[in-house]
């Protein structure tokens, strides 16, 4: 099942760029491209990724997980 868009919530997407390697992850990333308002976005979210990288205190008033799902 496709993710939902943040944005407006929509499921339809396209893939708009695919990294093989990320230098700073080291894995693939595909960013997509919602089909309905056109925000771009990474699929499925590197969460445990971005902790290490930007650890709790990047966004120390709502937390890392609940900024990348904007709960």
């Amino acid at each position: 099942m496709a993710m939902k868009c943040v944005l407006c919530g929509s499921t339809r997407r396209r893939l708009y760029l695919y990294i093989k390697k990320d230098r700073y992850i080291h894995k693939k990333i595909k960013y997509f491209k919602c089909h309905k308002c056109g925000l771009v976005f990474i699929s499925p979210r590197p969460t445990k990724e971005l902790k290490k990288l930007y650890g709790e205190k990047y966004w120390p008033k709502i937390g890392l997980v609940q900024a990348l799902l904007f709960l």
